[in-house]
């Protein structure tokens, strides 16, 4: 009786749709458990590796010698010490030095980056993003404000795609975001085949603490 109980539970358990489950396996079923841990074992040496232009930076993250795919880094610093910098230079560099493809869990999705920016506005990431890809190729910045918008993003855009990178930056208001929201966000590119390999919050800080309770907000 209690075997046959178990087998109803297990078995709603299985048929009940938990959109907040991502990924999950159990004692039973092989299969997932294998895939999943030979994700992790690829994941675990270079390919799950993004290098960043700056080497010293490279050079800081440890063993590492750059950013691991699935971990959280927090880039803290007073204001106005280039923290935003820093995050276009990230970002720049996640798409100039780094494949998309191999990054990728299903082969099938679009391999993205995101930036959500609760602080500078879509205008100062686009300047700021050409000028580092500008620098990264050819070693100047060019005068932002004479350039055709054309060939702005062009440049960008060809940046990006070389390494097969798909990007989405977004200009957010701080006071109207919070955790549910920005679930949100991801859960709709995801949607719609999307792959977030690369995802940068600038700040985190300015983000309403809605949903988040506890010591760890």
């Amino acid at each position: 009786t209690l075997f046959r109980s178990q087998d109803k539970v297990n078995q709603s358990y299985n048929e009940e749709k938990q959109t907040e489950v991502v990924e999950t396996v159990n004692s039973e079923d092989k299969d997932p458990f294998i895939e999943i841990t030979e994700r992790a074992q690829r994941e675990s040496g270079a390919a799950g590796i993004i290098k960043l232009g700056i080497q010293g930076i490279n050079r800081g993250l440890g063993p590492d010698q750059g950013q691991r795919r699935g971990k959280t880094y927090l880039w803290n610093a007073l204001t106005n010490r280039g923290k935003s910098l820093m995050m276009g230079h990230a970002i720049a560099s996640c798409a100039l030095y780094n494949k998309a493809q191999p990054m990728l869990r299903v082969k099938t999705k679009i391999p993205t980056i995101v930036l959500d920016s609760a602080e500078d506005g879509i205008e100062l990431i686009i300047s700021r993003i050409y000028k580092l890809i500008c620098v990264a190729k050819t070693g100047a910045s060019p005068d932002f404000a004479k350039q055709k918008s054309e060939d702005i993003f062009k440049t960008i855009t060809d940046a990006f795609i070389e390494n097969g990178w798909y990007f989405v930056f977004n200009q957010i208001e701080p006071n109207k975001d919070n955790f549910a929201n920005f679930c949100s966000r991801i859960r709709k590119l995801e949607m719609k085949g999307h792959e977030i390999i690369y995802y940068v919050y600038d700040y985190l800080a300015m983000m309403e603490l809605d949903g988040i309770v506890g010591d760890s907000k």
